[in-house]
């Protein structure tokens, strides 16, 4: 059945009949039907030694495994993409950074002429026009709760702007921590206000659209007593790994101490815990065969 390896049971199965369709008998079969705990640790030299043979021999059977695709039925399928329309827009304009709302996402709410003239007659019943009163009165209280919820997080992100300058300019290994407390007060609303109007909402940067409670974290406390957020370190974890060698990869305790040059403090836990949530391989996993 095409693609070869689509439903299949397990991974293991669908390498198996991925090799047996090419006509494959060798080594790289062998070593995936029996040391498949192995081929996922990557474990070369535990491998070779099982299987009586030299560690080129299973590099090159490794090789040969690699080329097998994990997932053969993933060009089949119809994925529905969702577009993220961000909420507000933070654009650099002569110099200075402009901040702007999607106004063609906002709801536009009107009440109803007809409502209106209504509400206007004197021959119509008391009821009624007590009815219509209520009604209006409600939906124009919505239409103001509206506009002020706008104007809330129009300044939320303008603090932001004040803030996050070097953010801004230099990308995601800038950013500051922020709390929410701190915004509130800048803004001269309450915390629970700024909390509500921050919640699913995206932003979009220079940097890209990130969600806006990105911008509001403890951080990681220095020994100089100023916090680092979670995303200037993740930021600088990826640069560190696309920067090291193929054949010798940067271990989380290497990682630790390199962060340590570049004035970050962090336990090697904390750098795991990131570069697992980066979706990284530990170093063992991302060093080159060859």
């Amino acid at each position: 059945m095409d693609p070869p390896g689509v439903g299949a049971r397990d991974l293991r199965e669908c390498l198996l009949i991925q090799l047996q369709v090419r006509g494959k008998n060798g080594l790289a079969l062998r070593i995936v039907q029996d040391h498949f705990e192995l081929v996922k640790k990557r474990k070369l030299q535990a491998i070779a030694r099982r299987c009586l043979t030299s560690v080129e021999e299973v590099q090159e059977a490794f090789r040969e495994i690699q080329t097998l695709d994990p997932k053969p039925g993933r060009g089949f399928g119809t994925t529905s993409v969702s577009v993220l329309v961000p909420d507000a827009m933070i654009e650099r304009v002569d110099g200075t950074y402009e901040v702007s709302l999607r106004w063609e996402e906002m709801p536009r709410l009107r009440i109803s002429r007809y409502y209106r003239n209504l509400l206007k007659d004197p021959t119509a019943p008391d009821e009624v026009r007590q009815y219509l009163t209520e009604k209006i009165n409600g939906a124009l209280w919505l239409m103001k709760a509206i506009g002020s919820r706008n104007l809330t997080l129009k300044e939320i992100v303008r603090c932001i702007v004040c803030l996050e300058e070097e953010f801004l300019d230099k990308g995601p290994a800038c950013l500051k921590p922020l709390t929410m407390e701190q915004v509130a007060q800048l803004v001269g609303r309450h915390k629970s206000t700024v909390c509500r109007a921050v919640a699913n909402k995206y932003l979009q940067t220079p940097w890209g659209i990130v969600p806006l409670e990105r911008f509001f974290g403890v951080g990681l406390r220095q020994d100089s007593g100023t916090p680092v957020a979670e995303q200037q370190i993740k930021a600088e974890i990826r640069t560190l790994i696309e920067a090291e060698e193929p054949h010798k990869p940067l271990t989380d305790q290497e990682l630790v101490d390199e962060l340590k040059t570049r004035g970050v403090t962090v336990a090697r836990r904390t750098v795991a815990k990131y570069r697992e949530e980066l979706k990284i391989l530990p170093s063992h996993l991302r060093k080159a065969l060859c």
